[in-house]
This record gives structure tokens, sequence and C-alpha cells, in this order.
């Protein structure tokens, strides 16, 4: 087996930004990694139809986060994820629409405001 030189890019000397990125060791393997690092964890936006609340969350798997709440919750509906850390920022701007934990009653206006001040993007691997 052929060894692979791997560059590797200092982007931050503060020991507080070591774990934020964190590549796939499948990443290193293949040499096939993205020079930008990725965050560690993406908040996601879901919906449950039955209730109308909204869940804003962060996760390091989007897709196993969403079966485990389609277990709970059978209407919650995938809405989309950003590679940003923001959760606490929606949960902040939001607090007077808590429900309860991370559930929100959101209109239609603030579901927009989310998906297009942080990009949220549907996963196509997540059929809701």
């Amino acid at each position: 087996m052929k060894s692979k030189k791997i560059k590797l890019e200092i982007i931050s000397n503060d020991p507080k930004d070591f774990f934020k990125y964190i590549p796939s060791v499948g990443d290193f393997l293949s040499g096939n990694f993205d020079k930008t690092p990725k965050p560690l964890f993406e908040t996601y936006l879901m919906v449950d139809k039955g209730s109308g609340f909204y869940k804003i969350g962060k996760t390091t798997d989007v897709l196993r986060r969403y079966n485990q709440l389609k277990n709970m919750c059978p209407k919650i509906e995938f809405i989309g994820s950003c590679n940003l850390d923001i959760e606490k920022k929606l949960h902040d701007k939001f607090k007077t629409k808590r429900k309860m934990g991370e559930w929100f009653k959101l209109s239609e206006i603030d579901v927009q405001y989310i998906q297009n001040e942080f990009k949220i993007k549907k996963d196509q691997m997540i059929k809701s």
C-alpha cells in the first residue's frame, strides 16, 4: 500500500477551536477531503405536522436524528439543515415563541427567514 502525504492547514491558534473541525477517517484515507473544514454540528429545522411546532436543533448526523424523532413523532417532517452551529442563536431569536425545550410555534415568515438567512437546505437523503 502506497502512503499518501496529507497537507494540513492551521486554521486557528485558539485551543478551544481544536474539536470544532473533525474530518472523517474515510476522508483522510481517500485523500478526498475539502480544504475547508466542516463544523462538528449541523443545525436542523423540522416540523411536527400534528402539533404545528417546529424543532430547532443541532446534531452531528442529521439523518440519524431525523429517524430518532420520526420514531417519537410520526408526523414529523424535515425542513432542512445547514453546516452552521446556530442553534443557540435561533433559540435566542425565537425565545418568545418557545413552547417546550427545542420546540417553537413559528410562523411561515419565521421559517422563511431561517431558510433564507442561514441557507437551510433540504437533504436529498431524507424523505419526509
